[in-house]
């Protein structure tokens, strides 16, 4: 009997390890790779687009169409089948901000200001449909009933007016009577000392009782460059809060999981490698002191659980006159909300960077971005960094401005639960 339990212990022991690697043959992967996309499913690895410049792909809620936006100065919307291998024309003028709903296919894009919604069916897209007109920017509702949308302030003889907040039904079809004011922002924001005009928004991000709303609030497109504002506001638009100062980064605010606690990397300035610290807010408290050491800088935000999540670290620097210099960053864990920190990565050779960490909750994963120069490795990691390994070589690196990268641009991943894995690692 003894050596009967020996043997079991030692084939779990020996297993262990490769059903790690194995967890992410439930993880798809659309990216970048000289300009193309490229899908990964499994070990196979598929181009899918010729031609013209690719950027932002994005899965859709089921996992069989992966849209993008293809060309320069005018950008063509496409979806690609990966159950029949092929691709299908959504737009072919200038589209952008495309977004799948949350719970249908369903793709959502903008024709300049104008929001748009095309059903992807396996026959393909439908016609698209108009739903609003003058809209800065948006986010489906958590349900995929319609939309949040802000308006831009607009510049008058008389000054600026106010940018605004609606919730607009899937079928508003550009009209104005089922189009609804949640929210009208206030000309000028301020905290701690920092003030902004308020000019146009980011997308939106719902708390996860639905309740709550944050977003980004930014000046004249020169000035966004330096100071931002986070903010969050009421569903039901009674209720407005400034957080903080920020950059215009989404990546750089989330919600925890299942709490209404806010993590945000603070401060303003352009270079994102000096005073960008992590902070904590919730809706009926004031920011927390950083989390970040002195001497260092944080970036690209994601939470694992309630308690931990992982972020960018690099150590502060300053820009020299015209020559930007970019530290080498790695990742860590941070148990919140005390913020003790532990390096899940070694420090990447050759001045290369762990940035973008994305968590994959069915198969409990932790995959990032391992930058160098104008290209990128995907990694993939259990949660406290062990069993870590290269998943997808040679991607295109997102394209970054003064440190700050759209990490999004060049990779999109798609967990399909029915095959996730149970993991042993438990969450601190």
């Amino acid at each position: 009997m003894f050596f009967r339990t020996l043997l079991l212990l030692c084939l779990l022991t020996v297993s262990a390890p490769a059903g790690s690697y194995a967890a992410s043959t439930s993880v798809s992967a659309a990216f970048i790779r000289d300009g193309f996309v490229w899908t990964k499913q499994g070990t196979t690895e598929v181009k899918i687009s010729q031609g013209k410049p690719c950027t932002t792909p994005r899965w859709s809620p089921d996992g069989r169409w992966v849209a993008y936006l293809q060309g320069t100065s005018k950008q063509q919307l496409y979806v690609y089948d990966t159950k029949t291998r092929r691709t299908h024309t959504v737009y072919s003028g200038a589209a952008s901000q495309i977004a799948w709903a949350p719970d249908q296919n369903t793709l959502a894009f903008q024709i300049g200001g104008v929001l748009n919604v095309s059903d992807i069916s396996p026959d393909g897209p439908t016609p698209f449909r108009n739903v609003a007109l003058a809209v800065d920017n948006y986010s489906w509702q958590p349900d995929g009933s319609g939309f949040l949308v802000s308006s831009s302030a607009c510049l008058t003889p008389a000054g600026w007016t106010n940018p605004k907040l609606y919730t607009v039904p899937i079928d508003a079809k550009l009209d104005p009577k089922k189009v609804q004011l949640l929210y009208t922002l206030p000309n000028e924001i301020s905290k701690d000392g920092a003030t902004i005009q308020a000019i146009g928004t980011s997308s939106f991000k719902w708390s996860p009782d639905h309740s709550w709303i944050a977003f980004i609030v930014s000046p004249t497109a020169s000035l966004s460059m330096d100071s931002d504002m986070l903010c969050i506001v009421s569903a039901d638009g009674r209720t407005f809060r400034v957080i903080g100062e920020m950059l215009n980064s989404e990546s750089w605010f989330a919600w925890a999981p299942s709490e209404n606690r806010l993590g945000y990397i603070a401060g303003g300035g352009r270079y994102a490698f000096e005073n960008k610290k992590l902070r904590l807010s919730s809706p009926t408290a004031v920011p927390s002191a950083p989390l970040t050491p002195n001497g260092y800088v944080d970036r690209d935000l994601e939470w694992i659980s309630n308690t931990y999540l992982v972020v960018s670290r690099a150590k502060e620097s300053k820009p020299f006159s015209n020559i930007i210099t970019v530290p080498s960053s790695r990742l860590y864990g941070l148990t919140i909300p005390s913020g003790v920190a532990r390096a899940l990565t070694e420090t990447p050779p050759n001045n290369a960077s762990d940035i973008a960490p994305v968590y994959l909750p069915h198969s409990n994963q932790l995959a990032w971005q391992r930058v160098q120069g104008t290209q990128a490795n995907v990694w993939l990691a259990r949660p406290d960094g062990s069993a870590s390994h290269v998943w997808i070589n040679r991607i295109d690196a997102p394209s970054s401005y003064y440190g700050r990268s759209r990490n999004d641009d060049v990779l999109s991943l798609y967990e399909r639960t029915e095959q996730a894995e149970q993991s042993t690692f438990l969450l601190p």
